[in-house]
């Protein structure tokens, strides 16, 4: 089953996001009618409302219908996303699937990110993968860390409602409510639903407390001995090591050495014959980063730079 727009209202729309592109100023009334008709569409395109926080903004500002306002970069890129979207949308949406994908957890502290899927996770070190990220406030890196899991697996969720699970309720309020007014959180919702369009996906966010988000805090602290401990116990059990594309090259050598610095990795190394390959190669390892994308050089007003390679 689907859901879906009809051809002549979507046509309509089209024309109307045409009139917009290169019009440099725009009245309220005008703003409001075309607002209107992309929340209407949103109904059906997953997401899209994260790609009307700027209209609305600039709709906010004016007080009449006939007041006018100068389009803003922001407004622009909200604009191009749908007129760019729609020139390939056929006006259809499938129904999600009934199976719910609902164990991914993120955290996010102020050296890195970690995020877990069931068996799989991944480990992202700021300072040395997204230096400009180390800078950001808590809330801003833990929308980030949601965006790194979407990144990473949203190809093996298409048609499914995603749950993720964060101790950060700034995080799972914005992604609930497909907006926010930090620009920072606003780059990285358009980024995190530009997936939900294109994969056809339905994101909800909840917030946990801390201590149920133990293994993903874990993950996200690697550079503390203790938590590379904790990691290799769940390594053994519930998660698995498989490859080391579980983080970039500049993390892993990170985490190699905090491990074997602090000699955690001996007997584990015996079950695990790759690891011990890769202590031989110490700093010449060559490890493959799973980190296609940098969401921060993203912009919305260009989806097909989105794309996974």
């Amino acid at each position: 089953m689907q859901l879906s727009l009809p051809e002549n209202k979507l046509l309509e729309l089209r024309r109307e996001l045409a009139s917009f592109k290169g019009r440099q100023h725009a009245s309220k009334q005008q703003l409001q009618s075309l607002a209107g008709k992309l929340n209407w569409a949103a109904s059906v395109v997953y997401g899209g409302r994260a790609f009307l926080r700027g209209i609305i903004n600039a709709i906010c500002m004016l007080k009449h219908k006939s007041h006018k306002t100068r389009l803003s970069h922001t407004v622009k890129q909200d604009i191009a996303w749908w007129y760019r979207f729609l020139e390939t949308f056929n006006g259809k949406s499938l129904l999600l699937d009934s199976i719910r994908i609902t164990s991914v957890y993120t955290d996010a502290c102020t050296s890195g990110a970690g995020d877990v899927w069931n068996q799989d996770w991944f480990y992202c070190n700021w300072e040395r993968d997204f230096p400009s990220a180390s800078h950001l406030h808590i809330n801003e890196q833990e929308t980030l860390a949601v965006i790194i899991a979407a990144h990473r697996w949203a190809p093996l969720w298409s048609n499914r409602k995603v749950i993720f699970f964060s101790d950060n309720s700034t995080t799972a309020n914005s992604i609930n409510k497909c907006s926010s007014r930090n620009d920072t959180v606003m780059k990285c919702l358009r980024s995190l639903f530009w997936l939900s369009a294109s994969y056809n996906l339905r994101f909800v966010a909840i917030h946990v407390p801390g201590k149920e988000n133990a293994l993903a805090d874990c993950i996200s602290r690697l550079h503390d001995p203790f938590n590379v401990k904790f990691l290799l116990s769940n390594l053994s059990s519930r998660l698995q090591w498989g490859d080391i594309s579980h983080m970039s090259q500049r993390s892993f050598l990170s985490f190699f050495m905090q491990a074997e610095l602090h000699s955690v990795l001996g007997p584990w190394m015996q079950d695990y014959p790759e690891v011990a390959c890769l202590h031989l190669l110490r700093k010449r390892l060559t490890a493959p980063t799973c980190l296609h994308i940098f969401p921060f050089a993203i912009t919305s007003a260009s989806p097909s730079s989105l794309s996974p390679p």
